[in-house]
């Protein structure tokens, strides 16, 4: 695969013809809050300069690009060479050459899986939260510390109505605030983050 740097390929005892590939930010045609390599068409980016970055993504990866609508469910796409994008899915597969079953990012990690021959290829959006709940569903332990983040995200707008329309960070107040109360409820306490530990949180490179 020819890609720019710093485009991240696994290492991985993958079959033989199976490939993977995770795109950072780097390398696109976007700007401003948006650069450079955003694949979203749904967040208010230029249109010209979303459809730049697949085909740099294609290229990139010397297959087709399938982007899904990802929603949390149990939907799941079979993709094809003829499969338009936008399929309303959590999870998608495909056993044609040449086809890449397409995920984007937010906060949750993607798993792939793939069959010993490498006739199939399967990849679940939500893998995060598989690995957190298995089979048990979405563990509360993780869902009341996400709803109250989404409460108070919308407290604080409703309190700051001078804000644009425009994507904002959660005020590290709010999400300190509520990890420091979980932790006082489960009578755990942390010690502080060194400089190295700090620098990986505030990162996009190293993934979610």
């Amino acid at each position: 695969m020819r890609h720019p740097a710093g485009w991240i390929v696994p290492q991985w005892p993958l079959p033989a013809g199976l490939r993977a590939l995770c795109s950072t930010r780097e390398g696109g045609a976007s700007r401003g809050a948006y650069a450079s390599l955003n694949l979203g068409d749904h967040v208010g980016d230029d249109p010209e300069a979303v459809t730049a970055n697949r085909t740099i993504l294609a290229q990139g990866m010397q297959a087709r690009p399938v982007f899904m609508h990802q929603v949390h469910g149990t939907g799941v796409a079979v993709l094809t060479r003829d499969s338009a994008d936008g399929l309303q899915a959590d999870a998608c597969l495909t056993t044609e050459p040449g086809v890449a079953c397409t995920i984007m990012v937010a906060d949750c990690l993607p798993v792939l899986f793939a069959l010993r021959d490498g006739r199939a290829v399967v990849v679940l959006a939500e893998g995060r939260l598989v690995n957190l709940a298995a089979a048990e569903g979405h563990p509360p332990a993780v869902m009341d510390m996400s709803f109250a983040n989404q409460a108070l995200s919308v407290e604080h707008l409703m309190k700051n109505p001078g804000l644009g329309r425009q994507v904002y960070a959660v005020p590290r107040e709010l999400d300190e605030g509520i990890a420091r109360l979980k932790l006082e409820a489960m009578g755990m306490h942390i010690d502080a983050m060194t400089e190295e530990q700090r620098a990986y949180a505030g990162s996009w490179k190293a993934g979610t």
